[in-house]
């Protein structure tokens, strides 16, 4: 079967062209495989991640992260969340090479990044290594306290050689995870006494369903709906 428009296999294999590309005549001697997952619980900025096959936990204990192995071998998993891939080929390259620094680190036995994800000088050493720039404040520090030296782009030499020598298939970029707002449920209609009045001058309130019947129990009065306020 011939690879379709709507496939991800053109993207993945890509994706696997551009690492023996990036990595050159040195790859990781871990293996690595490639993925597209939903975002799922994690943040509206998270371009993508990198899994480790084991990591120590916040107690020192050995935890299973990355489910991946090839013939046998387990492998880190470098993934990109499916919902940021309607960006240009270049901006999902450039989160591709970000991954790679952490599989560069993880193959070296580099810690580059602290439990809670904030990205240390260590990541910067490597990102430079391989190309990539920071955007950092007027002191040169991280613009996020909690995200370190996670802000990256690609270097202007880095970025012209991968125009010039790798040279992205545009094609292959063509799939996006859309996302489906869910629709925000009503919310419990406002009531108020007509007649009532408290020390402030206001009509006393309450919430309750809308298919009731209710009596202010005051002065027995029907309570009316209170519209809500226009958006």
């Amino acid at each position: 079967m011939d690879d379709a428009p709507h496939s991800l296999r053109p993207l993945l294999a890509e994706l696997d062209r551009f690492d023996t590309w990036f990595f050159g005549d040195t790859p990781p001697a871990t293996p690595h495989i490639n993925t597209i997952v939903k975002r799922g619980l994690k943040s509206e900025a998270c371009l993508g991640y990198t899994l480790a096959w084991q990591y120590p936990d916040r107690k020192g204990e050995i935890v299973e992260a990355s489910r991946y192995e090839t013939a046998g071998v387990p492998a880190v998993e470098l993934a990109l969340i499916a919902e940021q891939l309607g960006r240009t080929p270049l901006e999902i390259l450039e989160t591709k090479a970000h991954e790679n620094c952490h599989h560069i680190a993880v193959d070296r036995g580099i810690k580059d990044c602290s439990k809670s994800g904030r990205h240390g000088k260590a990541f910067m050493a490597l990102g430079v290594e391989m190309g990539l720039s920071f955007r950092l404040d007027g002191e040169g520090k991280p613009l996020s306290k909690s995200r370190g030296y996670a802000d990256t782009f690609l270097s202007p030499e880095l970025e012209n050689r991968i125009v010039e020598q790798f040279q992205p298939r545009p094609e292959a970029f063509q799939v996006l995870r859309r996302e489906i707002p869910t629709p925000k449920k009503p919310g419990t209609p406002k009531w108020e006494c007509p007649n009532c009045v408290d020390e402030n001058g206001a009509h006393p309130s309450f919430r309750a369903k809308a298919d009731s019947n209710w009596l202010c129990g005051v002065c027995m009065a029907q309570a009316v709906e209170v519209p809500p306020p226009p958006k």
